[in-house]
């Protein structure tokens, strides 16, 4: 059943909680995040209050992330990845450019030889999009590529 009052957490919360979480401290996100200490923890604070339970346990010198906390990084960490894919597919789809591009490579190639400078004169024309090179045994390059896991994948003949 759909939890209409579930509209009532958004996205911004849930990357503030992240933020919190992977940097263990209520002031290192808030310099991460370009925000207030204050703010930070009013929002994780608010957050809390309308979930009814504790994300995290406090005390003076420590940050301690509860079993509930634990199983929301995890969960939220999934859907923000989903809505920023979706969002770069979106983009794409109107002609604009994804933020991140995976290429596949054969393991048994040297890289160095032909791609690496490649991808320094395309790193230095597209700052904005992040280029992750992974190499693979070509069996694994192909059902990558076909799942559309790789974007692109080299094979030098």
């Amino acid at each position: 059943m759909f939890n209409l009052d579930a509209i009532n957490i958004n996205i911004a919360q849930m990357r503030i909680f992240i933020a919190v979480v992977e940097a263990n401290s209520f002031t290192r996100a808030s310099r991460l995040l370009n925000m207030t200490q204050s703010a930070v923890s009013k929002n994780i604070a608010s957050l809390e209050d309308y979930l009814g339970f504790q994300l995290f346990i406090r005390d003076k010198k420590h940050l301690i992330l509860t079993e509930t906390g634990r199983y929301l990084y995890i969960e939220w960490l999934d859907v923000l990845s989903h809505i920023d894919q979706s969002i770069d597919v979106a983009k794409s789809l109107q002609g604009g450019y994804a933020k991140n591009l995976d290429v596949g490579i054969l393991s048994t190639h040297k890289p160095g030889a032909y791609l690496y400078p490649i991808l320094e004169i395309f790193r230095i024309i597209n700052p904005s999009i992040h280029v992750h090179v992974e190499d693979c045994p070509s069996e694994e390059v192909r059902t990558k590529l076909i799942n559309g896991e790789f974007d692109i994948a080299f094979n030098v003949l």
